[in-house]
């Protein structure tokens, strides 16, 4: 035992003798694991552990004299794009939150996917709140011009009902399909007036405008709105700081990514709507096959040179082949001018047969031009292409600045300065966060309005009130402490008034046996000449033969009707004859309608609804003439 206890103590002797006489490690004092601490893997070494992701915050404190209006969230087929508009004590209006989100590119999955991960992101950087306002492609719509007779707000709201019934949009009931109209001006200008009430109304599926609104619910936001895209942008007319012309026509020309829409507006009112062929994405194709390149190259080529290389005086040469310009040595500018030039042309031919159609067919050719064209959407920053519209159209072109239009908060001022640039992107965002402050009548919400119970609004009062609850408790105790007291002399005071008119029933009663007698009499003798009237009108109706007059109308319209209309349906009923069919194009039902006005047999005639078939170019239509006698 004291053997071991000397080795103990000798061992113990010669680790603190090398203790004192090592050198000093530096490197385990610096690195080496502190005691009493956890032990830690570093994330190098650890693919399965990530750092937590930190997101960057454009987000602001909001002046409190401003008041936030709803956020608009224009989904897009690219992006997404956030606009949020606040109104401050002397109705001034500014931006205070900017912002856009853009999709991967290319797509590799449902859209759906992509759309639910960028508002996350936007809700993520942004303090919004939670009530927003969105918008439908014009994809998601179909819009019809509807004409009706002088009504009331009432029948006109039930005759539109009809319509839709009639005219089953997507093919679906009514139930299935929530609608909107806005009412014209009953003034168009022209050397007559017309007495009939011009009406536009949108249709869009039930199911897709749940499918927008569990997309925003989702992400923690409740739509409070849900308007049409392009037809949003009328809501920016008012903040226009030029003063337009009285009764200006203006054409809007939304080129989206995948999406271009069309519409006619006159004095903020919106008359005519229809999706363009030409996007921006369909651009960068033609110029991926013309110049041999990606679609990224394509893209990056588009946005540095657009139409440079355009002139006002520079002359078309024939159309080369795919390919052929590199083989010539054009210049890039040359090459993608040249590549993109006939879908532009094609594009100008597409906007005039759009405004033919709609000042014959809708406008009844009481509008017959348009004096400007405004361009929005990211296809609108292709370089020259509003003078390129301009010089073939040849009415002014202009870009769209929405954000002009507004004050800028400092912190989008500082922070949005690359999105600031693109300002025609945000024009459909800036038309949906200015429709609260629109008039209600110039609207198009498709939003399906929440039905509350009567319980659940007077509930719903208290809570935010409750001293208006102990008011109302008081009263009624009033009241009934009164009604009871007043109770018994009521009851006295019926009870002698009932017995005074069980006596005077009685006597009535007998009276009305008496004349019933009489009655009964007469009746007899009403039916005999009844039954003798009908056998002579029988009579009348066998000798009376009817006009052949069908047989005439139908040749007159034969002789009338172009080869290349399919009549599908002839009804003739008070003079009026109806022809139902389908034609491959919309000038051949305006040559019928020429020639049924200017025949012998007919003295008016007009349009009453075109609809084009689906993945066909087939264009169904009926025309309503008035016959001579």
């Amino acid at each position: 035992m004291q053997k071991r206890v000397k080795k103990l103590e000798k061992l113990k002797t010669s680790k603190q003798t090398n203790k004192q006489s090592s050198p000093k490690d530096i490197v385990r004092e610096i690195f080496g694991k502190p005691k009493g601490t956890a032990y830690k893997v570093s994330a190098l070494f650890t693919h399965f552990k990530h750092l937590p992701k930190v997101i960057p915050s454009t987000a602001a404190r909001i002046s409190p004299s401003l008041k936030p209006l709803p956020a608009a969230i224009d989904i897009g087929t690219s992006s997404i794009k956030l606009l949020q508009l606040a109104q401050g004590p002397k109705a001034e209006i500014e931006i205070i939150a900017l912002d856009r989100e853009k999709y991967p590119f290319p797509l590799q999955h449902n859209p759906i996917v992509y759309q639910r991960e960028a508002l996350k992101r936007i809700v993520e950087r942004n303090r919004i709140g939670k009530n927003v306002v969105t918008g439908l492609a014009a994809k998601d719509v179909q819009v019809y011009n509807l004409t009706f007779p002088p009504m009331s707000e009432t029948e006109l709201d039930e005759a539109v009902r009809w319509k839709i019934i009639q005219l089953k949009p997507f093919g679906l009931n009514i139930e299935d399909v929530k609608y909107s109209f806005l009412k014209g001006d009953s003034h168009l200008t022209g050397a007559t007036k017309s007495t009939q009430q011009r009406v536009l109304v949108t249709c869009a599926s039930r199911e897709v405008i749940k499918e927008r609104v569990s997309l925003l619910e989702e992400v923690g936001l409740k739509p409070v709105a849900i308007e049409v895209a392009p037809v949003s942008l009328m809501n920016l007319s008012r903040f226009q700081r030029t003063a337009s012309i009285k009764d200006e026509v203006v054409i809007w020309l939304d080129l989206g990514a995948d999406e271009s829409s069309l519409v006619i507006e006159r004095g903020g009112f919106v008359y005519f709507l229809k999706k363009l062929a030409l996007t921006s994405q369909y651009i960068t194709r033609q110029i991926t096959g013309h110049c041999r390149m990606d679609e990224k190259e394509a893209e990056d080529a588009k946005q540095k040179w657009g139409l440079s290389h355009w002139s006002p005086d520079k002359k078309m040469p024939v159309f080369l082949e795919t390919g052929k310009l590199s083989q010539k040595g054009e210049d890039g500018p040359a090459a993608i001018f040249y590549g993109i030039v006939s879908s532009l042309e094609t594009f100008v031919v597409d906007i005039e047969h759009s405004f033919k159609y709609f000042s014959y067919q809708v406008s009844q050719s009481q509008i017959t031009k348009f004096d400007r064209v405004i361009l929005s959407g990211g296809g609108s920053n292709l370089k020259n292409i509003d003078s390129f519209l301009s010089a073939r159209l040849g009415v002014p072109v202009e870009k769209a600045n929405p954000i002009g239009l507004f004050k800028l908060s400092d912190h989008v001022r500082n922070q949005r300065k690359d999105l600031l640039r693109a300002s025609c992107d945000f024009a459909v965002s800036a038309g949906l966060a200015a429709a609260e402050l629109a008039e209600k009548t110039r609207r198009i919400n498709l939003l399906p309005e929440e039905e509350k119970k009567p319980m659940e609004i007077f509930l719903g009062s208290f809570k935010e009130k409750p001293a208006k609850l102990g008011v109302l408790v008081l009263i009624l105790a009033i009241i009934l402490i009164g009604f009871e007291t007043g109770r018994a002399g009521l009851y006295k005071n019926r009870m002698d008034s009932v017995t005074k008119k069980v006596k005077n029933a009685q006597a009535q009663l007998g009276r009305l046996q008496s004349n019933q007698l009489e009655l009964a009499e007469k009746e007899g003798g009403l039916l005999n000449r009844k039954a003798l009237l009908k056998a002579r009108l029988e009579l009348l109706k066998e000798g009376i033969r009817k006009p052949e007059q069908f047989s005439n109308v139908l040749a007159q319209v034969a002789s009338i009707l172009p080869e290349e209309i399919w009549v599908t349906k002839l009804v003739y009923s008070d003079k009026k004859l109806t022809i139902t069919g389908s034609a491959s194009n919309t000038e051949l039902v305006v040559n019928l309608i020429e020639g049924l006005k200017g025949s012998d047999g007919f003295t008016d005639a007009a349009f009453n609804y075109s609809q084009k078939e689906p993945n066909i170019k087939v264009y169904k239509f009926e025309v309503i003439a008035d016959v001579k006698q």
